[in-house]
C-alpha cells in the first residue's frame, strides 16, 4: 500500500494497516497569509512556494502536507489537507486569491486545534512522529475575533512540549516581535524583504531548515532559520 493510500484510509477515520509505525512520516501544515496586502508579493510567493515543494519532494521520507490560507473573511481556508507530499500539485495564481485583513491569531489557533483533533482520532502509532507548522505573512495581527494572543501563546507552549515545530516568516518587524512574544522560538523565525529575492530567500531558508529537521534522528531537534532572508 502506498503512503497516499494509507493517508486516504486514516484521515476519513478508517483503520490504518498495523505495519505503519511511529516514525514513518512527518506532517507539514503551511499557513499562508492571503490578506489584500500580499498582492505585491503574490507572484513571488506562488513561484517560491512551488520551488519549496519541489525541493521537499527530493528528500527521502514520507510527508503529509496541508495548505491553509487566511484572511479577514476566512481565517482557515483549507486548500488541501493531509496530501501525500509527492502528490501535491503546483500552486497557481487562481488558487491563491487575496483580500481582507490579517487574523493571524485565529489562523494559528484554528490550525493547532484542528490538527489536535485530527491526531486525537488516531492510535498513537499512526500519528506523525514530527509535526511542522510553517506560517508566512507580510503583516501583523489586526482582525482576530476567536483567539487572543494569550490563548495562542498557551497553545504554542503546549505543542512545543510535544516537540511540534512552529516556524514563522514575515516581512513585517512588528509581526516578528508578536510571534516571538507569543512563544515562537527566535531561531525558528525569519524576516524577509518584500521583494522577489526576499521571498525566494525566505522559502530557500525554510526548505533548508525543514529538510534538516526531517533528516534529524529526533523529533526534539529544533528547526533553525537563524539566517535572515534579507533579499538584497
Amino acid at each position: 500500500m502506498s503512503f497516499n493510500d494509507w493517508l486516504d484510509k486514516i484521515f476519513p477515520g478508517r483503520q490504518a494497516p498495523e505495519k505503519i509505525v511511529a516514525g514513518d512520516y512527518t506532517h507539514i501544515e503551511f499557513i499562508l497569509d492571503a490578506s489584500g496586502s500580499m498582492a505585491i508579493l503574490k507572484g513571488f510567493v506562488v513561484e517560491s512556494f512551488n520551488g519549496f515543494i519541489q525541493e521537499q519532494k527530493k528528500l527521502p521520507g514520507n510527508v503529509s502536507f496541508s495548505l491553509v490560507t487566511f484572511e479577514g473573511g476566512d481565517a482557515r481556508n483549507i486548500k488541501y489537507a493531509f496530501q501525500d507530499l509527492k502528490d501535491v500539485k503546483e500552486l497557481t495564481a487562481l488558487d491563491y486569491q487575496l483580500g481582507g485583513s490579517t487574523p493571524l491569531f485565529d489562523a494559528i489557533g484554528l490550525s493547532i486545534d484542528d490538527l489536535k483533533k485530527q491526531f486525537a482520532r488516531l492510535d498513537a502509532h499512526k500519528r506523525p512522529s514530527k509535526v511542522v507548522i510553517a506560517i508566512m505573512t507580510d503583516g501583523d495581527e489586526n482582525s482576530s475575533n476567536r483567539y487572543t494572543k494569550q490563548q495562542v501563546m498557551s497553545m504554542i507552549e503546549d505543542q512545543k512540549r510535544l516537540d511540534w515545530q512552529i516556524v514563522f516568516l514575515s516581512s513585517d518587524l512588528s509581526a516578528l516581535k508578536t510571534a516571538e512574544s507569543a512563544g515562537i522560538r527566535s531561531q525558528s523565525m525569519s524576516g524577509y524583504a518584500a521583494s522577489q529575492a526576499g521571498v525566494a530567500n525566505a522559502f530557500n531558508n525554510l526548505s533548508r531548515g525543514i529538510g534538516t529537521y526531517r533528516g534529524a534522528s529526533s523529533a526534539s531537534s529544533h528547526i533553525n532559520l537563524k539566517k535572515e532572508s534579507d533579499g538584497d
